[in-house]
């Protein structure tokens, strides 16, 4: 007997029974439940139509025992040209692959490229063909709105920046950029800054940029030109090393007027030329801030009017600086008025240093919060900003 049911019912039992994983050889009949659904669709036209709805809107590709699957999907998209034209977001994680699969992966993109809007790769083959063919097919994918690329630590870099960059000038409408380590080759004759003039405005609406550094990375190479995005909200830079701040401080007040969102999260090298990027107090929409103390002192905090928009503080700095970052919360360095809306303050041990703070240290800043309303995280031993305890205030 044919089970009628209304689609938007049939939809929601679909996005259900894919959240469940298949497991082989399982005498759960929980567990077979995507593989009998979609047995059943094969044989009732209702929801046959929205299993493939469900099925091929979004494609998350992971490895599997079976090494044709992905020359399987792509027989399949090209026989059945409608069904590409309905992936919208796809997802591709394999950091081992066997000769041939990137290659058959960059068909895939490119049968789903008139609707691609999400992509997110992680892992490639490192043969130069390969990485050609996959860099190719990203080009194709012109109505791409967020891109994150991650590369396996035996893979070689997909392309040169330059290239990569000049790939970006066909995604107008992308709005958030990730760039994990290795993904891209940044050579030593070339920065992103040579190439800002050809690519002015070809982002429009990048709001978000994320970029993991090599350590070997050239300052100016871990920023967009800012000519490229004019308009980013959102700036996340990992890795490397920033050997001086005079490369950020240039970028940043092109976006003065859009910044929301701050995380410098790069080891601190030894020595910094010039440690301040106090121009961030006069970023009247920053909202979060993730930054050690040797490229924003605790007095910076503590400029009169500054951060006036900030609500979310995560802080590297040394035990020393700990008295510091009490009085500018107090406001007595430089004056009053600064951090007026400050809710959140998480605060970690430099880079390097092994040991927590010493509750002597803290009870200064856990008072002030109290006084303040603001709540107070301390972190680990040499943990990471993300990974803190909540530090009691009373």
């Amino acid at each position: 007997m044919a089970i009628s049911l209304p689609p938007d019912l049939l939809f929601i039992i679909f996005r259900l029974a894919s959240a469940i994983d298949v497991a082989h050889h399982s005498t759960n009949p929980i567990d077979c439940l995507p593989s009998a659904l979609a047995t059943y669709a094969l044989v009732n036209k209702n929801w046959h139509d929205v299993a493939q709805h469900e099925l091929y809107t979004r494609l998350y590709l992971r490895p599997s025992t079976h090494a044709d699957t992905l020359m399987l999907l792509l027989r399949t998209l090209e026989t059945t040209p409608a069904l590409a034209s309905r992936t919208h977001v796809l997802s591709y994680s394999a950091y081992a692959l066997a000769r041939g699969d990137t290659c058959t992966l960059a068909r895939i993109l490119q049968r789903c490229s008139t609707r691609l809007e999400h992509l997110s790769l992680h892992g490639w083959a490192a043969a130069p063909d390969e990485r050609v063919a996959l860099h190719t097919a990203l080009a194709s994918c012109t109505r791409l709105r967020t891109l994150t690329l991650a590369n396996g630590a035996s893979a070689a870099p997909l392309c040169d920046l330059p290239a990569f960059l000049a790939t970006a000038q066909r995604w107008p409408q992308i709005e958030a950029l990730s760039l994990g380590a290795n993904c891209v080759h940044i050579p030593t004759t070339a920065t992103t800054s040579a190439s800002a003039s050809a690519l002015a405005c070809a982002c429009p609406r990048l709001v978000r940029w994320e970029f993991r550094a090599d350590a070997g990375t050239a300052d100016a190479d871990i920023l967009p030109p800012a000519g490229l995005a004019p308009r980013l909200s959102v700036l996340v830079l990992r890795g490397g090393a920033l050997r001086t701040s005079a490369a950020l401080a240039p970028a940043l007040e092109a976006w003065s007027g859009h910044l929301t969102h701050l995380a410098v999260q790069c080891p601190v090298p030894t020595a910094v030329a010039d440690a301040s990027l106090a121009t961030l107090a006069r970023f009247r929409r920053l909202r979060t801030l993730r930054i050690p103390s040797a490229y924003l002192r605790p007095g910076d905090l503590a400029r009169a009017g500054g951060f006036v928009a900030l609500e979310e503080l995560q802080y590297k700095l040394e035990a020393r600086e700990l008295p510091l970052l009490a009085a500018a919360l107090r406001g007595r360095v430089q004056g009053w008025g600064a951090l007026p809306v400050l809710k959140t303050l998480t605060v970690c041990p430099a880079y390097g240093v092994r040991r927590g703070f010493e509750v002597g240290l803290i009870r200064e800043l856990v008072e002030v919060c109290a006084e303040k309303g603001i709540k107070l995280a301390v972190g680990n031993c040499g943990g990471a900003f993300d990974g803190c305890l909540e530090a009691k205030q009373a």
